[in-house]
């Protein structure tokens, strides 16, 4: 598959950034190549991210380009994280960063739910137990009402911010219907 010209230019902006503050970034090597080959859209890496809301057959890079759809969306994207990670390079990860921003600047109002459900989108899967089955169903329902509520006027790609949000927390996905995880990685930030 082609690169799209907007992927391009987010991976080689990342590349420049990793390369310039690379000796302190907190993210593992593997994820770091594993984030490449997403913004190259390299079809073995899309089928084990594929994430199958609503039938979809998106790919990680089809929902970062229809979130970031304009020029200025793109500007914004790039400006605020090359100014973000001067900053804080060794504090965050680099891919958390630029998945986020293009959250906020693509999606605001799923940025802003991701801001709500913070605490509940890093909860580990609960056990076994019934009430710790009855506690995760209330957290499922509760987010599931508020994503619903939050993306059912959106302007945006309400499937394709949720895979992003998917990235950013592998175990919220049974809170949204998936079965397991998008990608398992763990994030530094925990």
């Amino acid at each position: 598959m082609n690169e799209s010209p907007l992927l391009s230019v987010i991976r080689t902006m990342r590349e420049q950034l990793l390369a310039e503050y690379g000796d302190i970034d907190p993210t593992p090597q593997k994820s770091r190549e594993q984030m490449g080959r997403l913004l190259r859209n390299e079809a073995g890496i899309e089928r084990y991210l594929h994430v199958t809301m609503s039938g979809s057959d998106d790919t990680f890079g089809t929902a970062v380009t229809r979130l970031v759809n304009t020029p200025r969306t793109l500007k914004h994207v790039l400006r605020h994280v090359d100014d973000s990670w001067k900053r804080l390079h060794g504090e965050v990860c680099l891919d958390d960063l630029l998945v986020s921003t293009i959250l906020r600047a693509g999606a605001p109002e799923a940025f802003d739910f991701l801001l709500r459900r913070i605490d509940m989108l890093r909860m580990a899967p609960v056990g076994d137990s019934d009430s710790d089955k009855c506690a995760s169903e209330k957290r499922r329902c509760v987010m599931r009402e508020d994503w619903d509520a939050t993306s059912k006027t959106a302007e945006w790609d309400a499937t394709s911010a949720l895979r992003l949000i998917l990235f950013l927390f592998p175990n919220a996905a049974k809170s949204f219907g998936e079965e397991r995880s998008v990608d398992g990685r763990v994030s530094p930030q925990g």
